[in-house]
């Protein structure tokens, strides 16, 4: 399976303190944990897991910073959304100097 990169994924994305948009789980999945429409494993900038290093699940991808991004499972994903959090609340509590 291929991935390209590719420009800004349709549908709603949040921007970040840092600038940085990601569009959230809640914004790509239904209730029921599905994939919502918006987002294509074709649009890929990668092929296997910044986590794990397997291939990359069409049910698991985010967008991020206007691209998107896979990861070989929803926890993978959870955990990187889990880390811009993280990230994002440090920088709000004057954690990391701005760039």
């Amino acid at each position: 399976m291929a991935c390209r990169s590719a420009g800004q994924a349709s549908g709603d994305s949040a921007l970040t303190s840092t600038g940085l948009s990601v569009k959230t789980r809640s914004a790509n999945h239904d209730a029921t944990g599905g994939k919502m429409p918006g987002l294509d494993i074709a649009d890929c900038i990668n092929e296997t897991c910044p986590w794990s290093g397997k291939p990359v699940q069409p049910d698991s991808l985010i967008e991020f910073d206007g691209q998107v991004v896979g990861f070989c499972n929803t926890g993978c994903r959870d955990k990187f959304e889990l880390a811009i959090r993280h990230f994002e609340r440090a920088r709000e509590e004057g954690g990391a100097p701005a760039s």
